[in-house]
């Protein structure tokens, strides 16, 4: 699955998102072997009061010793006493793998994001409330998808240049919040 795939299916069962809180503490961890580029934030709740950690992994980055036309991105293994390397600016077709630590996630999209292989970490087994609540399923689609706080994430991504910016995704992360 990429972005602009988990867009879709986030916006077939939710047309406008929820408010949250601002995006802070950002870690990048590049994995040369794997050709993974590990983004890491913590996103802050909508009250304030708690952090969630998401995690977005971006597959098939390559990287050069030399900056290019296509090795743009700089980054500096080891907490910058490594060897410096050039990578290549994931887009919004780069394929993802993710996570957040909210309950939406949890509850709506994780199962249906192991189904696309798209899921950062195990799968933690869903269990169900009993006696029944009588409350329709959140995602009577079965859509995989993002969470508020994986798709604040993206959008600081795109906002500071590290995903190539998309315009279906830049309208969809800009559009008015639900409260």
């Amino acid at each position: 699955m990429n972005i602009k795939e988990a867009i879709k299916y986030t916006d077939s069962v939710r047309k406008r998102q929820y408010k949250t809180g601002k995006v802070s503490a950002f870690d990048f961890k590049f994995l040369p072997r794997e050709k993974q580029l590990i983004a890491g934030a913590q996103a802050r709740a909508s009250d304030g009061r708690r952090i969630y950690k998401t995690t977005i992994i971006f597959e098939g980055i390559n990287s050069s010793p030399l900056q290019d036309l296509i090795h743009k991105i700089p980054y500096s293994g080891k907490e910058g006493a490594g060897a410096e390397l050039y990578l290549v600016q994931p887009t919004a077709d780069t394929r993802i793998r993710m996570r957040c630590q909210c309950d939406d996630y949890y509850f709506m999209w994780q199962y249906w994001n192991k189904g696309k292989k798209a899921l950062v970490g195990p799968h933690k087994t869903y269990v169900p409330v009993s006696p029944p609540s009588g409350r329709p399923p959140v995602n009577p689609d079965e859509a995989p998808g993002m969470c508020k706080h994986l798709l604040a994430m993206t959008k600081e991504l795109m906002k500071n240049n590290l995903i190539v910016r998309d315009n279906t995704v830049w309208n969809y992360l800009n559009q008015p919040t639900r409260d």
